[in-house]
């Protein structure tokens, strides 16, 4: 989450945090590694492929989400973070406890 600042480039960030992602869990992932929240549905967003130019700014919020499961399995699971980004850094603006039971 802390890669979203003032002035960090969209395409950079969806390659590089792309990469992050564990290749087995590719074919069932998201679009989005961190859609906007805003006026415009889903825009600005960070994507996994087909990035576009444009910079992260102050006042942005996105949904930092993921979207974790193997194809073929019965299971999976969503996480989702919301935050404001700021020029001091990223202000969690969700807050609602991840139960470590469903990550097991």
């Amino acid at each position: 989450m802390s890669e979203r600042r003032p002035g960090a480039a969209f395409d950079e960030l969806g390659v590089r945090l792309s990469r992050r992602f564990p290749e087995k869990y590719h074919p069932q992932r998201y679009t989005y590694i961190a859609p906007g929240d805003g006026l415009s549905d889903k825009h600005p967003a960070l994507l996994f492929d087909d990035q576009y130019g444009g910079v992260v700014g102050s006042g942005m919020v996105f949904s930092v989400e993921a979207y974790v499961g193997e194809e073929g399995e019965d299971e999976a699971i969503k996480l989702e973070e919301q935050v404001l980004v700021t020029e001091q850094g990223i202000e969690l603006l969700s807050h609602a406890p991840h139960d470590p039971r469903l990550a097991g």
